[in-house]
């Protein structure tokens, strides 16, 4: 019943230094209980970290890794689980840093994680990425871009004081599409006047339905991300996982 669409592109200002994408995401699709769960998880490696490529995509391993080892109903789980699963992310990152021989600051990232059934979800993030939720009856951003003190600035898993700042929130109601995305496209996805999404943004990821091949939708997903209409507007790494019913329902559009 879900369709996903993910793409993960190199910013310009990457391309131009000729450094890799810092960005790294991953999906998940599990039984669990009498649900049929999609897990996501999206990372964004600190343009000032040495290895924040590595990082971001150590995380994104680790932490589908840490959900996918337990068993339990995923719609029934409780923060501290939550937090348990960062945490072994975390310690997958010491590991990394003792086996590079570097310290952990230079495995900086931000991490995004999503538990997505028909009847609810879990959301958890981590640094400046967001999510947003299109459930029966509203568009919302349950879990905003957390920012530091000073510009570019914003917590890492790496960070001493993590758990902190670590957002976690639960939806019960039916879900019909999630999108979580890192900070080089919260220009184009949020409205930062309203706090709300921007909704124009949703409705065009929904069309990506209208493709027939899951391939063809994730390149042009990824397409749409490098083209100059983006690009104008950012020239950070971009990432975009839309996990969506296969079809629309009657009478839920996008509204924001």
């Amino acid at each position: 019943m879900w369709l996903v669409v993910q793409a993960c592109v190199r910013g310009t200002a990457h391309e131009q230094m000729e450094t890799p994408c810092q960005d790294a995401c991953g999906v998940r699709e599990l039984t669990r209980g009498e649900n049929e769960t999609v897990v996501v998880v999206i990372s964004d490696g600190a343009g000032s970290a040495k290895h924040a490529d590595v990082g971001s995509r150590v995380a994104v391993e680790a932490l589908l890794g840490a959900v996918e080892s337990d068993t339990v109903d995923y719609a029934t789980a409780e923060r501290e689980l939550v937090r348990k699963w960062f945490a072994t992310t975390r310690a997958a990152l010491e590991q990394n840093a003792r086996e590079l021989n570097c310290n952990l600051s230079d495995l900086a990232c931000t991490v995004l994680l999503a538990l997505i059934w028909p009847k609810g979800v879990v959301l958890a993030g981590l640094g400046d990425g967001a999510w947003i939720v299109q459930t029966s009856s509203d568009l919302v951003v349950p879990v905003w871009p957390c920012k530091g003190e000073y510009a570019n600035q914003c917590p890492f898993i790496t960070s001493s004081d993590w758990a902190e700042d670590l957002a976690i929130e639960t939806i019960n109601d039916e879900v019909l599409a999630v999108a979580g995305f890192t900070d080089g496209l919260e220009a184009l996805a949020l409205n930062y006047r309203d706090r709300r999404a921007h909704a124009p943004f949703f409705e065009a990821l929904l069309r990506l339905r209208q493709a027939t091949v899951g391939s063809s939708r994730d390149e042009t997903l990824a397409a749409s991300l490098q083209s100059a209409d983006v690009t104008a507007r950012t020239d950070d790494d971009k990432t975009l996982v839309l996990v969506c019913r296969e079809s629309a329902p009657k009478g839920n559009e996008a509204s924001g």
